[in-house]
């Protein structure tokens, strides 16, 4: 039972560390049905990549996808 719990701990220490560094944020707009999800930290967005019609990825300079956006969630969530 000691190294299951210490796993545990250890698990919830790295998911506070990752949740401090990633600054994972969610954002709907239920008026447009637009859905965002930002887990970038600090970086910044260099460039936007529109993967079709109603969803997009936010990039840095080195190409690491840092955000999320999704149009017409709703819809796709139905499916």
């Amino acid at each position: 039972m000691g190294k299951e719990k210490n796993f545990l701990k250890k698990l919830k220490e790295n998911q506070k560390q990752m949740k401090k560094l990633l600054k994972p944020k969610i954002d709907y707009d239920k008026e447009y049905d637009i859905f965002y999800l930002w887990f970038g930290g600090d970086r910044k967005v260099e460039s936007t990549i529109e993967v079709d019609n109603d969803m997009r990825f936010d990039v840095t300079k080195d190409g690491l996808i840092v955000a999320v956006e999704i149009e017409g969630l709703l819809n796709k969530l139905k499916k």
